[in-house]
């Protein structure tokens, strides 16, 4: 039986784990290269985020049975063209804030989608797998923005709303850590009950470490945002490559 997205344990390490962690290791150990280093930053947004967002284009436009299927296609480019425009002709209240929070809300449903994905595949779902898992993803972005110091601004100098307090901070560290214990005995208590499930535990565990380690620990958007990019951008290409090969056989028959 299938246990892996991509087929292999090889493979989903390679794609879906590897890259967010090998991106946290090197803004832990070189953060002054990470912050400073305009070739790290050009791979992390220029190549992967910018460029999983293009690969959908071989899936879509590049692909004429799927471009001819639906007008969605050029009406849905279209409508968010027009209203994205009227929003900054308007003032751009509020527009970048949308941007930032929409990308959260992103990120954090694709590695729903994975561990959902994971549970399909042992055929055996559980709901609070899915809580836990976004819960360990929220709270330490939540516990962000009442951090003393937090910087509020990609897109724009105000992005995040946030609110610096230290009681407001603290307590959610705490129910963070009570859901990490939580969690934790959960687990073990399906381990017990013969419920070997490693992919959908690796599924939860891996990108509560990135987020917990990234908002509670990143020091400059270097060390928040890259690991972050760069796990969600190479989890897209292994998965738009394995989809193109089965697919688009003959134009993508090899998938590594």
């Amino acid at each position: 039986m299938r246990v892996w997205i991509l087929g292999s344990l090889r493979k989903d390490f390679s794609f879906l784990a590897l890259p967010g962690l090998a991106a946290l290791a090197f803004v832990s150990l070189f953060p002054e290269i990470a912050s400073q280093s305009l070739l790290y930053m050009l791979i992390a947004v220029g190549f992967v985020e910018s460029g999983h967002v293009y690969t959908t284009f071989w899936r879509t436009y590049f692909h004429a049975d799927e471009r001819n299927s639906s007008s969605f296609y050029v009406i849905v480019p279209l409508v968010i063209f027009t209203l994205f425009a009227i929003w900054m002709y308007f003032g751009r209240v509020g527009l970048w804030s949308f941007v930032a929070y929409a990308n959260i809300f992103h990120h954090v449903r694709q590695y729903y989608g994975f561990g959902r994905w994971y549970q399909g595949l042992n055929r055996r779902f559980m709901i609070s797998s899915d809580l836990f898992l976004y819960a360990l993803c929220i709270l330490p972005i939540v516990a962000y923005h009442f951090k003393s110091g937090a910087i509020g601004g990609y897109y724009s100098d105000y992005d995040l709303l946030l609110y610096p307090s230290a009681p407001l901070f603290r307590t959610v560290v705490a129910v963070y850590a009570l859901t990490w214990v939580s969690w934790i005995f959960v687990e073990a208590r399906e381990l017990h009950a013969g419920h070997r499930e490693w992919n959908r535990i690796a599924s939860v565990a891996l990108p509560a470490v990135l987020y917990g380690t990234c908002f509670f620990f990143g020091r400059d958007l270097a060390s928040i945002l890259t690991p972050l990019v760069i796990s969600h951008g190479c989890a897209y290409f292994g998965v738009m490559g394995d989809s193109l090969v089965k697919t688009q056989k003959k134009r993508f028959p090899n998938f590594a």
